[in-house]
């Protein structure tokens, strides 16, 4: 009987350690399948990162290039309002003065 149970145990000792073992080899394989993922993921948000700053640059170029086309005849435009507005006011302050001399050669002649 003690030469069965010996024998039983061997056994078992023999299936745990092979259990063991290939626990080991299955926790040892999800490591380098972790590491491998994180080197991926890794790799990807380089990619996806010079992706979008590439996609951002050519964007704000384009927004550039679109503000700069319409900038200038806007700016051309403001301009040529600043210039009539500034002939206005002159025109007014020639208007003032012409006033001014009328209401002097009226109370001139008023005088007289």
């Amino acid at each position: 009987v003690s030469t069965q149970s010996t024998g039983a145990r061997c056994e078992e000792e023999g299936t745990v350690e092979a259990f063991q073992n290939r626990l080991s080899e299955l926790i040892n394989k999800l490591n380098e399948d972790r590491e491998t993922d994180q080197a991926t993921m890794s790799d990807m948000k380089e990619r996806y990162e010079e992706l979008s700053s590439r996609q951002m640059e050519r964007l704000n170029d384009k927004l550039n290039s679109a503000y700069t086309e319409i900038e200038s005849p806007l700016n051309e435009r403001i301009n040529l309002l600043n210039e009539s507005f500034q002939t206005i006011r002159d025109l007014e302050d020639d208007i003032r003065k012409f006033k001014t001399m009328i209401s002097k050669l009226h109370s001139d002649i008023a005088e007289e």
